[in-house]
């Protein structure tokens, strides 16, 4: 891996945490700050003419711009690493975002934690906030116990196959895309 910089772009709404994202990070030795957008439409301006290694994208109340956006930063830019900023912790909402190609799914508030996704995301790994991983865990042990239940009662059938359970404790262990892969 290059010792570069990790060239970075912010997509947030919220202007005290965008400028609080922009400050804290541009301390970081390993981090440079080389664009910041207020919405979607323009942070993908940004995406295209800089090409940064990793977006982190804040998702706001409605989640549909940055849904979109993050589709098109997938599709458009695949090499682009993608963190999504969030105050929600939904089964739903996690599992759209990771859906779509998030490599990692953050607190929407400035800690060591994005810094530490920022590095893991780089390293070619997943990174989920630790309240995230608690909230994976919670439903996959749900998922397992309705296994479990119906097998009980009809022995040739699963609620989810144990490869489908595996694939997000992969993610939790942040596991990289070949390991998870084999």
């Amino acid at each position: 891996m290059s010792e570069d910089k990790i060239r970075t772009i912010i997509i947030e709404y919220f202007k005290p945490l965008r400028k609080k994202l922009k400050t804290k990070l541009e301390k970081s030795k390993n981090i440079k700050i080389v664009g910041i957008a207020e919405d979607g439409e323009n942070g993908l301006k940004l995406i295209e003419y800089l090409r940064p290694d990793i977006v982190l994208v804040g998702l706001d109340l409605t989640n549909q711009l940055e849904r979109e956006t993050t589709q098109i930063i997938k599709s458009n830019y695949p090499d682009t690493k993608l963190i999504i900023l969030t105050s929600y912790f939904s089964k739903c909402e996690i599992f759209k975002f990771l859906g779509i190609g998030a490599n990692a799914y953050c607190q929407r508030k400035f800690s060591n934690k994005i810094l530490t996704a920022i590095k893991e995301v780089r390293r070619g790994r997943y990174w989920l906030d630790p309240k995230i991983k608690r909230t994976i865990l919670k439903w996959i042990s749900e998922i397992k116990e309705k296994n479990a239940y119906i097998s009980k009662t009809s022995p040739k059938a699963t609620l989810v196959s144990e490869p489908e359970i595996e694939i997000p404790n992969l993610l939790i262990g942040s596991k990289n895309y070949t390991e998870i892969a084999e």
